[in-house]
């Protein structure tokens, strides 16, 4: 009797554990908020980079692949044109984890937003707030960057701007492939800015 309990209990908590595994977690960065020019065929704006930290959990020999699905304001963004990924030991663009290897992935990645459009009042605020001594007018190529303040302070700093982006909560879901599963995982992360 006592070993059919002990076995039961190893089982509930062995799935559990599994169940509860986290592949991905939302880190408050360092990383700095910085302006940038945006250009497509047919339009031009400037674009408020917020870098978004995530510490993966997915360097396991189980995992076959990863597809992620990256949702803003209840819409699918398109990566490479919405929103990319960085690696945060090279800073290195990747666009995609299939672009990694199995095995192989970095254990922190920034996602970070292509489409946060701002005006050029918006821009020369936050210049004058944060990097006085930069200009709008040097912003003129997509290379072109201004680099305002740390993530960490600009949420400090902006929690109204905070709140509106959390109205509509913004998520990143993983979709891994298992080996030898037929199913699977997901896992979502509600994204808290």
């Amino acid at each position: 009797m006592k070993v059919n309990i002990f076995i039961g209990l190893i089982f509930v908590m062995v799935n559990c554990s599994c169940a509860e595994k986290k592949y991905i977690k939302e880190v408050i960065s360092d990383k700095k908020v910085s302006i940038i020019m945006r250009e497509t065929y047919n339009d031009k704006y400037l674009v408020l980079l917020i870098p978004l930290e995530l510490e993966l959990n997915l360097n396991s020999e189980e995992i076959f692949s990863i597809v992620d699905y990256y949702e803003k304001n209840n819409s699918l963004m398109e990566l490479g044109e919405d929103y990319i990924y960085t690696d945060k030991a090279d800073n290195k663009v990747v666009l995609g984890f299939d672009r990694f290897k199995t095995y192989n992935y970095p254990k922190n990645i920034y996602l970070i937003e292509r489409k946060n459009k701002i005006t050029k009042q918006q821009a020369l605020e936050l210049i004058k707030k944060y990097n006085p001594n930069a200009s709008l007018d040097k912003v003129k190529t997509k290379y072109d960057t201004i680099p305002l303040v740390s993530y960490k302070q600009y949420r400090i700093d902006n929690p109204k701007l905070l709140e509106e982006m959390r109205k509509v909560p913004d998520s990143l879901t993983l979709s891994i492939s298992i080996k030898g599963k037929k199913e699977n995982i997901l896992s979502k992360l509600k994204i808290n800015w």
